[in-house]
């Protein structure tokens, strides 16, 4: 049984599917009319289901549909009797769907038509349709029999086959899709046209009653016409009720009276149902099955675009990742996170009661330096700017090849791309210029923010290697004795270089000779352990904090973010809960 969330939910799908797709003015080539035409009537079928789930007041309703210059006005005018609907030898006259009850008209009925056609058509007749909108007009009149005999709507519509069809393309596929009951109306110069065949194919899976009017014909091609419409009709295998042929005559008054009108006008209302039918369920999946692939292949292109971009985001991720760690962490020229571990090893090394005369001697002495270093940060940074730590300048060129090669790679895309898939790379493109410098000073910030934060990492090293060293006394005597020689060459160089920094005293030849008594005494062993776990932790803060914190959250979020101009910008999760309602009304 057909499920009303079910029906809602696909019928929402494919209306967005409809009106995203127009919006991109695909070009009118057959298969492109085809699918928008099979898009439209599945949507109109599915509306359909719904309304008829419920009360339905309308009575069964008669689609007459055909070509340019079939004669559909006027079979319609045969139909019921009376010459309602307005006929001309103009080719697209008709413009309008015009309806005609046999019956009195209620206001339950005027509700229903516009539920019918809500959206779609406006109610306004052949003025709306000339003023370029998609229209419907309805009246009652008084048939004769058998149509007056019995309520029932009669619908005269626009051909669908002429240069000016295209202004109300949707109309057809959406009465077609309404219809109780359908009668083709065709000449013998139109009936093999690929557009009836188009239009034919569309309808046949529902199962629609059908009744196919050979109009305009003489009594000498009457059967070869019949024989050959009759195994063309075999070889599409499409299921009708019959064919009734119609004489070529002038007008609507030389055919009223004949036998042949007497005939269409029986089978037509035979073909009817006596009460409003619902959509065979089925039928209805079969359809949806059948153009499912060729509605969302375009959608599908985009989200296989978004795939391909999610997983090389993915790759120059880890690419860049990897460069950290070659470029800096395993470069002995670069990292510095051990010697930062060793200054802070240092400072706990300080020789009980030595420590306050040190520490009164550095502030002594290295006064002039630190107002000199205060003179230049407030003069020349402003200038100069100020000057980055070696860790900061390798992410953020990480950071820089990172845009370079996405953006390279997106160009590639854009230039080997077509249809709607363009638009895709060129949107996403576009997003990647307007986000980069915001990315680049987030990814900046969070640089700082991740170094301060990992400084507690680097104070818990150097406790490690001083815990270690109080296991191992004369060890750490002979390196408290060094601290006093290593201290006073450090605030001589202070005093040399005006202060500039922590990062001199790295490189200094005091520094260097201390790393080096460390490295060759019993601690080196211990301390390559401890740099190990240091840099393992800090390439997972490096990971955890700027590439999965904010460059991958930042870059996978891009195609949300970016305009849907010129492509269907429909989510995976949409089309999977469509997918997904098609499966739960198949059960």
């Amino acid at each position: 049984m057909q499920s009303q969330p079910a029906l809602d939910i696909i019928s929402d799908f494919l209306s967005h599917l409809r009106q995203r797709r127009r919006a991109l003015e695909v070009s009118a080539s057959e298969t492109e009319d085809d699918t928008a035409s099979s898009l439209t009537f599945a949507e109109a079928l599915l509306m359909r289901a719904r309304l008829r789930m419920g009360d339905w007041t309308l009575p069964p309703q008669l689609m007459l549909i055909g070509p340019t210059q079939s004669g559909k006005s006027t079979i319609c005018n045969l139909l019921l009797g009376a010459e309602v609907a307005e006929a001309s030898p103009l080719a697209g006259y008709t413009r309008s769907a015009q309806g005609f009850f046999t019956g009195q008209i209620t206001a339950a009925m005027e509700a229903g038509l516009e539920q019918q056609f809500a959206g779609r058509l406006s109610r306004g007749g052949k003025g709306a349709a000339e003023a370029g909108h998609q229209a419907y007009s309805f009246s009652a009149v008084t048939a004769v029999a058998p149509f007056g005999s019995e309520s029932a709507i009669v619908w005269d519509t626009p051909d669908f086959d002429s240069v000016s069809s295209r202004d109300y393309r949707d109309l057809v596929p959406l009465v077609c899709a309404m219809a109780d009951a359908i009668l083709l109306v065709v000449s013998r110069e139109k009936y093999a046209d690929q557009s009836v065949w188009r239009l034919l194919r569309m309808i046949a899976p529902i199962h629609t009653p059908l009744l196919i009017c050979l109009n305009k014909t003489s009594a000498a091609d009457e059967a070869e016409l019949q024989a050959a419409l009759t195994r063309r009709l075999q070889q599409e295998e499409i299921h009708h009720s019959g064919i009734v042929a119609l004489p070529y005559k002038g007008d609507y008054g030389d055919l009223a009276g004949g036998k042949a009108a007497d005939l269409l006008r029986e089978r037509a209302f035979h073909i009817l149902p006596r009460t409003p039918s619902g959509v065979p369920e089925a039928e209805l999946h079969a359809l949806l099955d059948r153009h499912w692939q060729v509605w969302t292949e375009p959608l599908q292109r985009e989200l296989a675009a978004g795939d391909w971009w999610q997983s090389e985001l993915e790759a120059e991720l880890e690419q860049c990742l990897q460069i950290y760690q070659r470029d800096y962490l395993n470069n002995p020229h670069y990292s510095d996170v051990m010697q930062r571990a060793v200054l802070s090893l240092l400072e706990l090394l300080e020789v009980p009661g030595a420590a306050a005369a040190l520490m009164r001697l550095r502030k002594l002495l290295t006064w002039p330096a630190r107002k000199l270093q205060g003179f230049f940060k407030q003069h020349v940074a402003a200038a100069k700017g100020e000057e980055r730590n070696q860790e900061s300048e390798r992410l953020a060129e990480v950071a820089l090849h990172l845009m370079l090669r996405l953006r390279h790679k997106v160009g590639d895309r854009l230039v080997g791309s077509a249809g709607s898939t363009i638009g895709w790379w060129r949107n996403l493109s576009d997003q990647m210029e307007r986000q980069d410098a915001t990315l680049q000073a987030e990814f900046s910030q969070g640089v700082d923010s991740y170094q301060m934060a990992f400084e507690q990492e680097i104070r818990v090293a150097g406790e490690q290697l001083y815990h270690y060293l109080e296991a191992h006394p004369a060890t750490l005597n002979s390196l408290r004795a060094a601290r006093v020689t290593t201290d006073a060459a450090a605030v001589a160089l202070a005093i040399k270089t005006g202060g500039i920094g922590l990062s001199d005293l790295i490189l200094a030849p005091a520094m260097l000779s201390f790393v080096s008594l460390l490295t060759e005494s019993a601690l080196g062993r211990y301390m390559h352990g401890v740099e190990d776990e240091l840099k393992a932790k800090q390439l997972q803060a490096v990971q955890s904090i700027l590439f999965d914190g904010i460059l991958r959250p930042a870059l996978q979020s891009l195609p949300q973010q970016m305009s849907t101009e010129g492509c269907y910008g429909i989510s995976r999760a949409s089309l999977e809960q469509a997918e997904q309602a098609i499966d739960g009304l198949r059960s």
